[in-house]
C-alpha cells in the first residue's frame, strides 16, 4: 500500500506539472521568439531586450508573487469542497493583480531614466525605453491571465491553459516578425513592434481563458467572472498576507538577476548581450522545475485541505525527486553544446557575433552548475507555499539572493576581478544557499516526526 501511494502520487503530480510546465515553457517562448528577432537585428538590440527584462520582471515578480497566494487557496477550498470560496479568491485576486499593475505600468513608463541612474549606456537606454513602452501596457492583461490559469488548473483543467499559450507562440511570432521587419504589409518597428506583438497577444490569452471559463460548466458554476467589481476585504487581506512574502521571495531572486544585468552591463555591449542569451536559456530550463513547484503547490494544498499530514509530506518528497531529475537534464544540455545553443540566437554576420558567443559559452557553463541549486530552491518554495508557509521562506530568500548572492558577485567581478563571469559565479552561490536552507526548513516542517515514511 505505501508504494502504491508514492506511485500515485507521482502519477498525480506529473499528469498535474507537464501541461502546467507546459504552459510556463509556451508562455515564455514568447520571450525566446522576441529574443531571436532582437539578435537579427543586431547586438545592440538584444542587449537592450536584455535590460528591459531586468527592469520588467522586478515588478513582474512582485505581482506573481502575491497572485501566487489564489492557487492554494483555491486549492484548499477545492479539496474542502467550497465553491463559494473559490470565487471569492479568484475574484480578488484579479483585485490584487490590479492594484499591484496599475502603479508598476507608471513605474516602468520611465525605463530610460532608470537605466541611466544605474549608468547604463545612454544608446542602450534609449532604446530600451522605445521597446518597453509598448510592452508595459501588457503588464495588467498578463496578470490576469496569471489569476485565471492558476484557477482552472487547481480544478484539473491545466490542459487548457498549455493550449491557450502554444497559441499565443504562434500569434506572437507571426506579429512580431512583421511588425520588426515590416512583413505583411506593416510597417517596419524594430524594437518597439515586440513590444506591441507581446502585448497584443497577452489580449488575445486573456480574452480566450475567459471564454473557456464561461463556456465550460464544471468552470462556469464557479461564477469566478460574476460582481468581480465587488470588494471582498478579508479575502483580498488574505491574499496579500499570505502573497506578499511570496512576492518578497520572487522579487529577491529577480532582484538578484536584475542587478545581475545591470552589473553585467557594466562590462559592455557584448558582454549584455552573450548574458541575455545566457540567462534566456538558463530561465527557459527552469520553466520545467517551476511547472513542478506549481504542481507541488496544489497538490500539498489539496491535501491540507483534506488534513493529511502524510499527503503533504509524500507530495513534497516526490516534487522535490522530479524537480531535481529534470534540472540535472537541461545541465547536461548547456555541457555539452554551449557553443551551439549560443549561436542560435545570433546572425552571424553582424559585428563582434564572436565575441558575444565566446562570452555566451562561458556564462551557459556556468548556468549548467547552478541549474540543480536553481530547481531545488523552487520546489521548495512551491511545497512551502502549499502549507502557507510564506514568511520564513522569504527572508530566507531575501538573505540567500542579496546577502550572499549579488554580495559575492560583486566581489568577485570587481574587487577579484573575474569580470562579468563573476556576476555568475556569485549568483550561484545564492541560488545554493537559498535551496539548502528551504529543503532544511520543509523536512522540519513536513517530514520530521511525520507518518510520509510508514
Amino acid at each position: 500500500m505505501p508504494r502504491a501511494l508514492w506511485l500515485a502520487e507521482a502519477r498525480a503530480t506529473l499528469a498535474l506539472a507537464a501541461p502546467l510546465a507546459g504552459a510556463q515553457l509556451a508562455q515564455f517562448a514568447l520571450t525566446v521568439v522576441d529574443t531571436i528577432l532582437m539578435g537579427r537585428l543586431s547586438p545592440q538590440a538584444l542587449a537592450a531586450g536584455t535590460l528591459v527584462g531586468a527592469l520588467f520582471w522586478v515588478p513582474g515578480f512582485l505581482c506573481v508573487g502575491v497572485l501566487t497566494a489564489v492557487s492554494p487557496l483555491v486549492a484548499e477550498a477545492h479539496g474542502a469542497r467550497q465553491r463559494r470560496a473559490i470565487a471569492r479568491t479568484v475574484r480578488q485576486g484579479l483585485w490584487a493583480a490590479t492594484l499591484i499593475g496599475v502603479p508598476s505600468v507608471l513605474a516602468l513608463w520611465n525605463t530610460e531614466a532608470i537605466l541611466l541612474l544605474f549608468g547604463q549606456e545612454k544608446a542602450n537606454a534609449a532604446l530600451a525605453q522605445s521597446y518597453m513602452r509598448p510592452l508595459v501596457m501588457s503588464f495588467v492583461p498578463m496578470m490576469w491571465f496569471a489569476v485565471l490559469r492558476q484557477f482552472i488548473a487547481a480544478l484539473g483543467h491545466a490542459r487548457v491553459v498549455l493550449a491557450i499559450a502554444l497559441g499565443g507562440i504562434a500569434l506572437n511570432a507571426l506579429l512580431a516578425w512583421a511588425l520588426m521587419f515590416g512583413r505583411l504589409g506593416l510597417p517596419a518597428l524594430g524594437l518597439p513592434g515586440a513590444g506591441i506583438a507581446t502585448t497584443l497577444v497577452n489580449f488575445a490569452m486573456l480574452a480566450s481563458i475567459a471564454a473557456y471559463i464561461t463556456r465550460t460548466r464544471a468552470l462556469a458554476r464557479c461564477h469566478v467572472l460574476a460582481r468581480v467589481w465587488r470588494g471582498d476585504w478579508p479575502k483580498l487581506a488574505a491574499i496579500f498576507r499570505i502573497g506578499l512574502p511570496i512576492g518578497g521571495a520572487l522579487l529577491a531572486e529577480v532582484g538578484l538577476f536584475s542587478a545581475g544585468s545591470l552589473l553585467v552591463g557594466l562590462f559592455g555591449t557584448e558582454a549584455l548581450a552573450a548574458h541575455g542569451i545566457a540567462l534566456l536559456w538558463a530561465s527557459l530550463a527552469f520553466m520545467l522545475p517551476m511547472g513542478i513547484a506549481q504542481a507541488a503547490t496544489i497538490r500539498i494544498g489539496i491535501a491540507s485541505g483534506a488534513g493529511s499530514r502524510a499527503g503533504i509530506a509524500r507530495a513534497g518528497a516526490i516534487a522535490y525527486l522530479l524537480g531535481i531529475g529534470m534540472s540535472l537534464a537541461s545541465a547536461l544540455l548547456f555541457l555539452s553544446a554551449p557553443a551551439l545553443l549560443i549561436g542560435l540566437f545570433l546572425d552571424q554576420s553582424q559585428a563582434n557575433v564572436a565575441t558575444v558567443i565566446e562570452l555566451g559559452v562561458a556564462f551557459l557553463s556556468i548556468a549548467a552548475l547552478f541549474q540543480l541549486a536553481d530547481g531545488a530552491q523552487a520546489i521548495g518554495h512551491g511545497v512551502l507555499r502549499g502549507i502557507k508557509d510564506t514568511r520564513l521562506p522569504s527572508l530566507i530568500s531575501v538573505f540567500g539572493y542579496f546577502a550572499i548572492g549579488l554580495g559575492a558577485a560583486a566581489l568577485l567581478a570587481f574587487p577579484f576581478g573575474w569580470g562579468a563571469l563573476g556576476v555568475w559565479v556569485g549568483q550561484a552561490l545564492g541560488l545554493a544557499t537559498v535551496a539548502l536552507l528551504l529543503l532544511l526548513r520543509f523536512a522540519r516542517q513536513a517530514w520530521v516526526g511525520g507518518d510520509a515514511w510508514r
